[in-house]
């Protein structure tokens, strides 16, 4: 018990360490956003009083603005600024396309940023969906104890484990794929066993663990 406990407190202590880091990527973003629309605001009046289209700097600007934008709308208008620099430089004019080099370099900043935020967010769903399969395996562990069932219930028992190690370290997809293995094989056990009400709680872990496999496996493209 004590060490069930102990594990609770680590897994606890680790959720929000995930959730401090999210909140501060959050803020990186903010600030490199911030900073990336400032840079292209800037240049755009400069570019300007050169005769030179804006266009793409102007977008770019008013991309970093919204909080909403999308990774691929952030990149497609980070490519239109190197596209624009390309255009500068073939054209003979390497000060102009110098200063947007400075605003595409930004840009690429804040775009990994996001990419960033967006992989920390995906992550932190997975680790809900983990934490909620984790939460019914104790449940029906505890029920299956109560009820005399030792030896199913420590099945259970070790599939809730499994689930704990996740969310004190990393959320795996293979850890994820071998405890949605080990929670369907109890839910057949358990519906053998007439024990129906109970297979139906372990097919729902299952689910659960199914459902943060997605996620997670969303957050790895992510980072690719």
């Amino acid at each position: 018990v004590k060490l069930k406990k102990a594990k609770k407190v680590q897994v606890k202590a680790q959720v929000m360490k995930k959730k401090v880091a999210q909140k501060e990527a959050e803020v990186a973003l903010e600030e490199q956003n911030a900073e990336a629309a400032k840079e292209a605001e800037e240049v755009s009046l400069s570019l300007q009083a050169a005769g030179v289209s804006v266009e793409a700097v102007s977008d770019l600007a008013c991309a970093m603005g919204k909080p909403d934008a999308s990774v691929e709308e952030l990149e497609e208008a980070s490519a239109a600024v190197d596209a624009l620099e390309a255009k500068l430089i073939e054209e003979g004019k390497p000060e102009e396309a110098k200063k947007v080099r400075k605003v595409a370099v930004k840009a690429k900043v804040a775009v990994k940023a996001k990419v960033k935020v967006k992989e920390q967010e995906a992550s932190m769903e997975a680790n809900g969906d983990v934490g909620a399969a984790a939460d019914a395996g104790h449940e029906l562990e505890a029920k299956l104890e109560a009820s005399g069932d030792v030896e199913v219930a420590a099945q259970v028992g070790h599939v809730a484990a499994v689930m704990d190690e996740m969310l004190a370290a990393e959320v795996a997809v293979e850890d994820l794929d071998v405890a949605v293995s080990e929670a369907e094989t109890v839910a057949v056990k358990l519906r053998v066993e007439g024990k129906e009400e109970e297979a139906k709680a372990m097919e729902e872990v299952a689910v659960k663990l199914k459902k943060a496999k997605k996620v997670q496996v969303k957050a790895q493209v992510m980072k690719k």
